[in-house]
């Protein structure tokens, strides 16, 4: 039998006997207090006595531990510490060898932990203006009739939440193909919560989160996020809005491809002039290319084309277009090449002109540049005194510079000259130039009018002879016909 149910058993033989010892209560023994209300795991103290005039022995039956704090020869204290249930204690004394009895009713109370047994349930229909109301749980217990008091607790309040969550999925906006390792934004928005700001959104690429920005406007919830993959193939990207125990979800299919670069290249990529080039495109399988400069080919992941370079060659850049079919979508690559030919100088008249007139004093620039590649190196000496003319700088013109010049470029790829007469304008020499100029122009002004006056009378003759010609023929005509018998 187990101590606890041993110690009530034993409780439970001394009352039986104390129901039958006489006298209510036992002669002369009593307890104090005669009853108690204490809350469970609390102590007291309970006074055990005796009439008697010698010597007593006292002891005190409890279920609870006990332990005596004072005494003398009629009487004994004991403290009961940890009750844990309601019982009867029995003080047990003896005066010459005459046992007798009293007993007290204990009484445990306590607070009950989860509101058991007792349970009240309020019913309520939740609107949007409910949300956030906190709800409480307030329990009594009246002890008043037993000299204690009213005790009172509360519990700790809980919020009311109410959610609206639209019956539509997410709006999800991403791209439907990506390339490899490239970042692209992703959208998904819904409309119509309540509360948005209690929204949560997650965006899911495959089996990885993506770390969003999420923003409230009004009923709205709108995340973004970039994302990145390094796998081809075809992912899902998933968007879900929760709220409350309820969530909506969108997904959607991405397709992660890889397409690098064409390679194109110009073999040899520097030549000489008049050297054949060979273009080419390469693209990956399943690709097409185009090469500009070449005519209709079938379609395929290559292109070729031949070029005898020439000087007009020399930077000319050659481009190619690749473009592969992904997921229904078509994705171009571009690749461009530039060519390098290298030719001897050259001076022409377009960028070294041959005859410059410039008045002396005014502020001139000498523009003569060779052409060639690489670079030839120019430079320009009069004839005669082999003085140098600056070229390129902006300078005023003096009559000193006057002469005919040889300019030279020269380059790794050989030499070619050219005159420069350069003719400065000054004082009487601007006469001899410019009467000479002006008799000419008179000259060819007169001639022009003599032409034009000589043109205009061999006309006029040419008009009169042909008006007299046709009067001739009109009068023969008429003559004949006066002549002929009827």
């Amino acid at each position: 039998m187990a101590p606890g149910a041993a110690g009530a058993a034993r409780l439970a033989l001394l009352a039986l006997l104390w129901t039958l010892l006489p006298g209510p209560g036992g002669a002369g023994t009593s307890i104090h207090p005669s009853e108690a209300i204490i809350p469970r795991g609390g102590s007291l103290r309970v006074n055990c006595s005796i009439s008697c005039d010698q010597k007593a022995i006292l002891s005190l039956e409890a279920e609870s531990a006990k332990k005596v704090v004072d005494r003398r020869n009629n009487w004994k204290v004991f403290e009961l510490s940890d009750v844990q249930e309601d019982h009867m204690l029995l003080c047990i004394s003896m005066c010459h060898s005459e046992v007798t009895m009293a007993s007290m009713d204990l009484t445990v109370y306590w607070f009950p932990e989860h509101g058991e047994p007792a349970k009240v349930m309020f019913t309520v229909q939740p609107r949007r203006e409910d949300h956030g109301t906190n709800f409480s749980c307030r329990w009594e217990l009246d002890l008043r009739s037993q000299g204690l008091e009213l005790f009172q607790n509360t519990s700790a309040p809980r919020k009311l939440q109410t959610y609206v969550l639209p019956s539509i999925d997410p709006h999800l906006e991403v791209p439907r193909i990506v390339e490899v390792g490239s970042r692209w934004p992703v959208k998904c928005t819904l409309d119509g919560l309540f509360p948005a700001s209690d929204a949560k959104v997650y965006l899911v690429l495959g089996d990885q989160k993506l770390e969003s920005n999420i923003t409230y406007d009004g009923d709205s919830v709108l995340a973004k996020a970039w994302m990145e993959e390094n796998e081809e193939g075809t992912h899902s990207l998933k968007c879900s809005v929760s709220l409350g125990e309820n969530s909506r979800r969108t997904q959607e299919n991405v397709t992660v491809y890889s397409f690098p670069l064409p390679t194109l290249t110009l073999s040899p990529p520097e030549v000489s002039e008049w050297t054949t080039v060979t273009v080419e495109c390469v693209t990956r399988d399943g690709a097409v290319v185009k090469l500009n400069g070449t005519s209709a080919v079938p379609p395929g992941p290559r292109a070729q084309l031949k070029l005898n370079a020439s000087a007009s060659d020399h930077r000319s850049n050659f481009s190619c277009s690749a473009a592969l079919e992904i997921a229904g979508q078509v994705v171009h690559k571009h690749q461009t090449r530039e060519l390098h030919v290298l030719y001897g100088p050259r001076l022409d008249q377009r960028d070294c002109p041959g005859n410059w007139t410039w008045q002396e004093g005014s502020e001139q620039t000498l523009k003569c540049e060779a052409q060639g590649n690489p670079i030839p190196k120019l430079n320009c000496s009069r004839k005669g005194d082999g003085a140098s003319l600056p070229i390129g700088d902006l300078r005023p013109v003096r009559r000193e510079v006057a002469g005919t010049y040889l300019c030279r470029a020269t380059s790794a790829r050989g030499r070619v000259t050219r005159e420069v007469v350069l003719n400065v304008l000054h004082g009487q020499n601007i006469l001899d130039i410019v009467i000479p100029v002006v008799a000419v122009t008179l000259i060819l002004g007169a001639l022009g009018t003599a032409g034009y006056v000589y043109n205009y009378q061999r006309k006029i003759q040419k008009y009169e002879l042909q008006k007299a010609r046709k009067a001739q023929e009109e009068a023969a005509l008429k003559l004949n016909a006066q002549s002929t018998p009827p």
